[in-house]
């Protein structure tokens, strides 16, 4: 399966890779890259194309960047709690859940609660 896509962000790319695409090109691309992208995918490879792909590395790597606080919130998130579920587990206050959900998207570039949740 290919995405031709007008989004090249990380939730996108990331979301349509976890269901299996093959092949992830951005509208903005030429012809030629989406038919090397379609061969790739009949070759039994995958592609998916320079933007895209720096995006993704930019957020990958930044995940690298979050502490361990930073991932326990980020994992709670993704399992759909609310910042004052959260805050509760950790014993902490709902703002700081929000600090803590703040530097998240200042170091993954993600800017908000429901792209997180789609990680």
């Amino acid at each position: 399966m290919a995405v031709y896509s007008a989004f090249d962000d990380y939730t996108h790319v990331n979301a349509a890779l976890g269901m299996g695409v093959k092949a992830y090109v951005c509208k903005q691309r030429s012809e030629q890259e989406l038919e090397k992208a379609l061969l790739t995918v009949l070759g039994g490879g995958t592609y998916i194309d320079e933007a895209a792909q720096a995006k993704l590395q930019t957020v990958t790597d930044a995940f690298k960047l979050l502490t361990k606080r930073d991932s326990q919130i980020l994992t709670l998130v993704k399992e759909g709690l609310s910042n004052k579920e959260i805050a509760a587990s950790f014993g902490i206050t709902h703002r700081t859940v929000e600090n803590i959900l703040s530097c998240i998207y200042d170091k993954t570039g993600i800017r908000s609660k429901t792209e997180l949740q789609k990680l």
